[in-house]
């Protein structure tokens, strides 16, 4: 009767543990919440391609000026 007891309890623990670790609780947003989330994701991303834009820029200007001095 013990041994029961004992693996049922194993049982319960084990399976409580595994539902507390995969557990996904969705915080819950308004919807001016989700707005404002999505305006600064883009926001971030515009700036992120900005950059990407400048060094592209940099990388051409510094190409440009390799090929006249060479040309030179």
């Amino acid at each position: 009767m013990k041994r029961v007891i004992y693996v049922t309890l194993l049982l319960f623990i084990t399976s409580m543990s595994f539902a507390s670790l995969t557990s996904c609780k969705e915080k819950k947003e308004t919807p001016e919440e989700k707005v404002e989330e999505a305006i600064d994701e883009i926001g971030d991303g515009l700036e992120e391609a900005g950059e990407e834009v400048k060094d592209a820029a940099e990388d051409v200007k510094e190409n440009v000026e390799e090929a006249i001095d060479t040309i030179n």
